[in-house]
């Protein structure tokens, strides 16, 4: 028979002993074996095979187990998982949390929750799946960070973290990041070998990404932070809310980020309760931060540096936008009566290198130490 009339179809003989194809008759094994192999139907197929996402498959040769070692957040719409930023998104992030250390997030648009995002164990991740379409993280509430990392080894990547107008408009005293590596939550400290690449962190009301918890080995890679109220990055520098003493900030890269019109300094790399050491800066551009006079005691730079062992390479500063009084995103911010400095250099200070920095459009000093303790090396800016 003809290759159309053989597809899907069994071989058998007709009373005169001529080959022929016949549809197997439903429900015997021949029909399950033929409807296994049909790709050409969504119900067919892979489409035969179960899955649920709340069930704990035995994670040993099982496909069950398999796809478990990474879990979407979108498996578990009937939990409130919804990409139009009308559910809250909470109970379905929890519970894929729950059963896999890799969540993902495979469907465009913007995903709503009214408690923070917190990854819970150790070598937890959060992702974006969707490739080159935004996955947005509303935080709706001013209950802490929007996501907080909570143990080692834990990673989040590609994600646009934003407030709701709701959550914009708490003040920025109150401890409420866009992503907080240890800090407010319990069992934060020595957060080691933590990694945040490729995120957007716009219109938080305080710090826009603040790093704590004594992260050894923590990196940051290509964020961008922008039109927070607060810090764009920061340790705990005791302004903005408060977190416990042991949170320090150390042995952190920071790599190819940006900070843009945050209301805080771009970097601040300050500690109140405890010395930050060997935080490494570079290749990172600050534009128009430092404006906010709602922080208190807040010093008018893109760079705030006040640790041991820090290095600011190949970075930018540039506050030709103080005067604005309007933020490229259209909200308001205070205009400054004149730019301030590029890298301030704090009392308390030791082996502080900066190489090969620019500064444009500063109202004062590119660098400009204060009573420090130690050695400062300014190369070739």
């Amino acid at each position: 028979p003809p290759a159309d009339e053989r597809a899907l179809k069994t071989p058998s003989f007709d009373a005169d002993g001529n080959l022929v194809c016949i549809t197997p008759a439903a429900g015997t094994a021949a029909a399950l074996a033929t409807d296994l192999i049909d790709s050409s139907q969504p119900t067919k197929g892979a489409g035969m095979s179960g899955y649920k996402a709340t069930t704990a498959y035995n994670r040993q040769g099982t496909i069950g187990g398999k796809l478990l070692e990474e879990i979407s957040l979108n498996d578990f719409w009937f939990l409130g998982a919804d990409p139009t930023g009308v559910s809250d998104c909470t109970a379905a992030y929890n519970a894929a949390a729950a059963l896999a250390l890799r969540v993902t997030v495979a469907i465009p648009g913007t995903y709503r929750f009214a408690s923070p995002v917190t990854l819970p164990t150790y070598g937890s991740e959060l992702v974006n799946k969707a490739g080159v379409a935004q996955v947005i993280i509303m935080a709706d509430h001013t209950s802490g960070a929007a996501i907080q990392l909570t143990r080692q080894h834990q990673l989040v990547e590609g994600l646009y973290v934003k407030s709701s107008a709701t959550r914009y408009a708490a003040a920025v005293t109150t401890f409420n990041p866009g992503i907080a590596i240890g800090g407010a939550a319990a069992g934060t400290s020595f957060l080691t070998h933590c990694k945040l690449i490729d995120n957007i962190v716009e219109e938080q009301p305080g710090i826009g990404i603040y790093l704590g918890g004594e992260g050894a080995g923590t990196e940051l890679i290509r964020n961008a932070v922008n039109y927070c109220k607060g810090h764009a990055y920061a340790t705990d520098d005791g302004t903005i809310g408060s977190r416990p003493s042991a949170s320090r900030s150390a042995i952190i890269r920071m790599t190819a980020n940006r900070s843009l019109q945050c209301g805080g300094n771009g970097v601040n790399i300050s500690q109140a309760n405890s010395t930050s050491y060997r935080v490494q800066v570079d290749n990172h551009e600050s534009i128009d931060c430092g404006w906010n006079t709602d922080i208190s005691g807040l010093l008018s730079c893109q760079y705030l540096v006040r640790g041991q062992n820090i290095s600011l390479r190949e970075c930018a500063a540039d506050d030709s936008g103080f005067a604005d009084t309007t933020m490229s995103n259209g909200k308001a911010r205070y205009a400054k009566g004149a730019a301030g400095d590029g890298v301030d250099v704090r009392n308390g200070s030791t082996n502080v290198r900066i190489i090969n920095c620019r500064y444009l459009t500063l109202g004062r000093d590119g660098v400009i130490p204060r009573s420090f303790f130690g050695y400062l090396d300014p190369v070739r800016n």
